[in-house]
C-alpha cells in the first residue's frame, strides 16, 4: 500500500516506485522449505504472492527445490503449515528484530539498481493485470522495475493473488 501512495503523492512512473513487498516473507519460506528438507535456503527458489500481510501466500507452482518441484515433495497440510509459517513468523528472522532483515531486502533492491544487475526477485510492484502495487517478482535494473514477468499461476492461486489485489485496492480506496 505504500508503494501505491508513493507513486501517486511523487507522481514519477510506476516502474520507478517499487518496494520490498513479499521479499522477507519469501526469504522465510525458503528457510522453512530448506529446513523442511534438509536444504539449505539457497537452494529453494519461488515466490510468497499478495500483500504483505493476511492474504499473502505461497505460490507453490513457482517453488523449486535444487531443481524439483516443491509442490511435488509435500503434502496439503504440510504446504498449509510452511506457509503459515512463511506468514506467521516475522520476529523469527536474524536478531528477533524485523528492521534488520527488511533493511538487507531494501539495500538488495537498492544494489540491484545502482549495478544495473537485471535481479529476479519479490518486490511490491505494480502489476498491470491487477491494476495495483503487490507483492509479486519483478526484473529490477537501472531504470527501476524493468519487467514484470506473468507468472504461470495454478488457478487458486490466481484467484488468491486478484483476492490479495482486492484487498489492497479497498484499503487505498478507504483512504481516499
Amino acid at each position: 500500500m505504500v508503494t501505491s501512495i508513493l507513486q501517486k503523492v511523487t507522481g514519477l512512473p510506476k516502474s520507478q516506485v517499487f518496494g520490498t513487498g513479499t521479499f522477507l516473507d519469501t526469504s522465510r519460506m525458503q528457510r522453512v522449505v530448506g529446513e523442511k528438507l534438509g536444504q539449505d535456503p539457497r537452494n529453494v527458489s519461488g515466490f510468497n504472492l499478495g500483500e504483505h500481510g493476511s492474504s499473502q501466500f505461497t505460490a507453490w507452482s513457482t517453488v523449486w527445490v535444487n531443481n524439483r518441484p516443491a509442490k511435488d515433495l509435500f503434502n496439503e497440510a504440510e504446504k498449509e503449515e510452511m506457509d503459515r509459517l512463511s506468514k506467521d513468523n516475522a520476529f523469527m528472522v536474524g536478531k528477533g528484530y524485523t528492521c534488520y532483515a527488511v533493511a538487507t531486502c531494501a539495500v538488495r533492491l537498492a544494489r540491484a539498481v545502482f549495478s544495473d544487475a537485471k535481479f529476479y526477485g519479490p518486490t511490491s510492484c505494480y502489476v498491470e493485470s491487477l491494476g495495483t502495487y503487490i507483492g509479486y517478482p519483478s526484473i529490477v535494473g537501472k531504470h527501476g522495475v524493468e519487467e514484470v514477468p506473468v507468472l504461470d499461476l495454478l488457478a487458486d492461486e490466481q484467484a488468491k493473488l486478484e483476492a490479495s489485489a482486492k484487498k489492497l485496492k479497498d484499503s487505498l480506496a478507504s483512504l481516499e
